[in-house]
């Protein structure tokens, strides 16, 4: 079991690395139309502009992922990482909700409009990920906490 914990949380290292090289990509080579939503004030930390929300979030994202596919900590700690980090954006969605953000969400700068399902699917999918995320991170705690300790003769 704790194999394919290990295994899973590796998993969501590599997506989470995938989303920061994609977010980090498209914001130093961001399309004109995407131009004008960097510039623009963040729906949550009105005081900064969105280039560098989605470039502190790409870093993270980056960071998180390298420790997550390639631990060298424990289980705990990685499992740590990986609910830290997906509640970290469950938050910022939250708070896009009740700021009444109506507007495009700009974490991957329009590349999701390439894929072919409607932005509510891609929503609904993107929030049951993040759930899923938690959960294991979770499962992965209470599972290394479980354990009995090693036998020290």
């Amino acid at each position: 079991m704790k194999k394919l914990i290990l295994m899973l949380i590796r998993v969501f290292g590599g997506v989470y690395f995938f989303l920061g090289v994609l977010k980090l990509q498209n914001l130093l080579f961001a399309k004109d139309a995407m131009l004008d939503y960097l510039q623009s004030p963040n729906p949550i930390f009105y005081f900064l502009t969105n280039k560098p929300i989605l470039l502190a979030a790409a870093v993270v994202e980056l960071i998180v992922g390298l420790f997550l596919m390639f631990p060298r900590m424990s289980l705990r700690t990685s499992a740590k990482m990986l609910v830290w980090v997906s509640a970290v954006t469950i938050g910022y969605k939250i708070g896009l909700t009740l700021v009444h953000y109506k507007g495009p969400c700009g974490c991957l700068l329009g590349i999701n409009s390439l894929l072919p399902i409607s932005i509510a699917a891609q929503k609904i999918i993107a929030d049951v990920i993040l759930g899923c995320a938690i959960l294991l991170g979770i499962c992965a705690m209470v599972s290394v906490k479980s354990e009995p300790p090693p036998d020290a003769g």
